[in-house]
C-alpha cells in the first residue's frame, strides 16, 4: 500500500533584481526626515544666535552637540538623504540593468 501525500504552498515571493523595492517605506522616510532636517536646521540657528548673543540660554551646553557647525551638518545631512529617499521613492519607468532605453523613431530623410 502506497500513500501519496500533496501539498500545497503559496508561491515563492522572487526578489527581482533591478526593481524598485520598498518605494512607500522611502516616501514615509523622507516623510520624517524633512521635518527632522528643519529642527536640525532651527537648532542651529538657535545656537548660533546663542553665540552672538542674541538668546540667554541653548539647551546644550558642553559637548559635541554644544557647537552650530554639528546642528548644521547634521541639518545638511538629513535632507540630503531625505531627497535621495524622495527620489527613490516617485515612480516612473521600472527598467532592469542592461535593458535598452526606449528611444523616439525619428522621422526617414526626404
Amino acid at each position: 500500500m502506497r500513500i501519496v501525500l500533496r501539498i500545497r504552498t503559496a508561491p515563492e515571493k522572487c526578489v527581482v533584481r533591478g526593481g524598485w523595492p520598498n518605494r512607500r517605506q522611502a516616501h514615509v522616510g523622507a516623510s520624517l526626515l524633512l521635518p527632522l532636517a528643519l529642527f536640525c536646521f532651527f537648532l542651529c540657528a538657535w545656537r548660533w544666535s546663542f553665540e552672538l548673543s542674541w538668546t540667554n540660554d541653548f539647551l546644550v551646553k558642553e559637548g559635541v552637540l554644544s557647537h552650530w557647525q554639528v546642528w548644521f551638518g547634521g541639518g545638511a545631512l538629513l535632507q540630503i538623504v531625505a531627497v535621495w529617499l524622495a527620489r527613490y521613492a516617485e515612480p516612473g519607468p521600472r527598467r532592469t540593468p542592461g535593458a535598452p532605453t526606449a528611444r523616439a523613431q525619428e522621422p526617414p530623410a526626404a
